[in-house]
């Protein structure tokens, strides 16, 4: 699912002292930890290597968001909340852009942790809301008893889910109308970190959840994402990612919303993180040095010779890796449970 709600915020870069986490409104004081142009955040969602067109409208949709100002990164003394400021979400022409090569993920690692978790808390089953579902995959996770409902604003995955004999909503609000305090589980999989107007989005979600129901919501892992960064030397880059979650800043917005976290697990270490890091150290280097090997890999515009070719290419960002594989094998998400009180 898309999503870009935004909370209205000027479109300047600010002074220590004058920004506000979102999460738990404290002051942040310390200067910014990152700055981004547009045209430098458009490289790395497009790398114009290989498709200048594309790089050209992102770099422009950047500018408007941003009122043609840059974009800077903040981090929360007080609950550790990462923010882009201006905290804004990216618009629906930047998503139509970014997304022209997009898919959804089949699995999650935090699908059968959610799932066992709905179990335990409610043996009977009950309905569950699944927000931002993609091609609702979550749904094949629950046993017999549970009812299925998923949001989702793209007509051809909501088709998809429809077609297994689920009901569809097309936005939290058409949920809530129709079905409000009725849900006993609800969950958000890779959602609130693309969401700036989250406390709105959170209110909404308190309508719709059943007295007693649990919310569940995964996201990337703030307290991990230096570190991988490092490793990856491809920024976590608003406006794509406008919130960096920890545990505490998670529960300071939820409370505001009417719900107490409860608990969290973090992803553990995995293989395929290893993986993943070394495909963005090549998309980093690709966006920076055009005429480098990984740009020139980047730049082939048929995916089967790119694929074919992608071996070496990883092996040799594997070996650059190699003293520091703990680090790019970090969690790269945790999920929350929290509970409407």
């Amino acid at each position: 699912m898309t999503t870009a709600i935004n909370a209205p915020q000027p479109a300047v870069a600010a002074v220590p002292g004058t920004v506000t986490c979102p999460a738990c409104r404290a002051k942040v004081t310390s200067a910014p930890i990152e700055r981004w142009t547009a045209a430098e955040a458009a490289n790395f969602f497009v790398v114009p290597s290989r498709n200048a067109d594309r790089n050209a409208r992102c770099s422009a949709a950047l500018a408007k968001l941003w009122n043609d100002r840059p974009c800077e990164v903040y981090e929360c003394n007080a609950c550790g909340l990462g923010f882009g400021w201006p905290h804004l979400s990216g618009s629906n022409e930047f998503y139509a852009i970014t997304h022209e090569q997009a898919d959804y993920p089949p699995f999650r690692w935090e699908y059968p942790q959610a799932a066992q978790h709905a179990i335990a808390q409610f043996p009977a089953g009950g309905l569950v809301l699944d927000v931002g579902a993609g091609h609702g995959n979550f749904s094949k996770q629950l046993p017999a008893g549970w009812s299925y409902y998923a949001v989702e604003s793209t007509e051809v995955m909501r088709q998809r889910i429809e077609q297994r004999g689920h009901k569809t909503f097309t936005s939290l609000e058409h949920a809530a109308d129709a079905h409000p305090n009725a849900f006993s589980f609800i969950v958000l999989f890779q959602v609130l970190e693309h969401v700036a107007d989250f406390d709105g989005m959170l209110a909404i979600l308190r309508r719709l959840a059943a007295p007693g129901a649990v919310l569940a919501m995964s996201m990337p892992y703030g307290p991990e994402i230096a570190r991988r960064v490092a490793v990856a030397t491809c920024p976590d880059m608003p406006p794509n990612h406008i919130n960096r979650w920890t545990p505490p800043a998670v529960a300071a917005a939820v409370a505001r919303a009417g719900f107490k976290l409860e608990s969290h697990r973090v992803q553990p270490p995995q293989v395929r993180n290893v993986l993943y890091t070394a495909y963005l150290r090549t998309i980093a280097q690709a966006a920076r040095q055009p005429r480098s090997l990984a740009g020139r890999w980047y730049s082939v515009q048929n995916k089967k010779a790119r694929i074919a070719l992608a071996p070496p290419l990883g092996v040799l960002q594997l070996l650059r890796m190699a003293p520091r594989l703990r680090s790019a094998a970090l969690s790269a998400n945790f999920l929350t449970f929290s509970r409407a009180v």
